[in-house]
């Protein structure tokens, strides 16, 4: 019976040298830049980054869900961005993610339209610009897309999580950013 109530304390003690080792940041402030503010369009609903413009830093896309369009703001290369250009997506856009969708060696954009049960795919002009929306059904309520590799072709396919239906489609790439009847 001693021995055990000697090993609680023992026990605890080892416990918090491990939280004090573990966790080396404890009582320190952190200390962030003050936030700088840019206009998206009505109701941001989601925001991906890639290099949409091919000049080695991070532009922003983002889902504007009241407006049914897409912003696009450049990086201006020091991490400052250039005013939001819009371009039309379905009705009210959820999510949007960026790939190279047909191949071109640019980044496109793809985002999920909750209540035109689609996807918009925004195909990018080579210099940051984008041509018109094109839009594939993709199923009930379509919240959430991601591109990626599914059927192991090396085209980027759609994934798409669509939330009334409580199903996933797959909508696969032609192989030049066109893509095929949602797959459930």
């Amino acid at each position: 019976m001693r021995s055990s109530r000697m090993l609680v304390p023992a026990v605890l003690s080892v416990i918090g040298v491990l939280v004090l080792v573990v966790s080396p940041v404890y009582g320190q402030e952190f200390c962030f830049q003050p936030a700088v503010n840019y206009a998206a369009g009505d109701r941001p609903h989601s925001v991906s980054t890639a290099d949409l413009d091919g000049d080695n830093d991070a532009d922003l896309a983002v889902a504007n869900y009241y407006s049914d369009s897409v912003s696009v703001l450049k990086n201006n290369g020091d991490g400052t961005f250039a005013s939001a250009v819009k371009y039309g997506a379905g009705d009210d856009p959820s999510e949007i993610s960026a790939a190279d969708l047909d191949e071109d060696n640019d980044v496109d954009l793809v985002v999920a339209n909750v209540n035109s049960n689609n996807v918009s795919v925004l195909k990018n002009n080579g210099d940051g610009t984008f041509a018109a929306a094109v839009n594939y059904p993709a199923g009930n309520y379509p919240r959430s897309v991601y591109a990626a590799d599914l059927d192991g072709d090396n085209d980027a396919d759609l994934a798409v999580a669509n939330f009334w239906s409580d199903i996933v489609s797959v909508l696969g790439n032609n192989g030049d950013g066109t893509f095929g009847a949602a797959a459930s």
